[in-house]
């Protein structure tokens, strides 16, 4: 994702990709990281597991209506 990204134009000091175990759901995961880092944009992946979605919801919605003055970019 990181090579994409720079290759598509970031600069590479810019991208931080975060990959970790979780102690609890994804959504409150990201939301504390990007509350806790101060990152200004996120982009997150659409797709995930249906069981994964069942159990949790959408990802992305919760992430979207959580956070306040970041700008969240959504790819399919």
């Amino acid at each position: 994702m990181k090579d994409l990204l720079v290759e598509g134009g970031f600069a590479e000091k810019q991208v931080n990709c975060v990959f970790r175990p979780r102690k609890k759901d994804i959504a409150s995961e990201i939301i504390d990281l990007v509350n806790s880092d101060h990152f200004d944009t996120i982009v997150l992946n659409r797709k995930h597991a249906r069981v994964t979605r069942f159990f949790s919801g959408s990802i992305s919605h919760k992430v979207v209506i959580s956070l306040k003055d970041v700008t969240v970019c959504i790819v399919s």
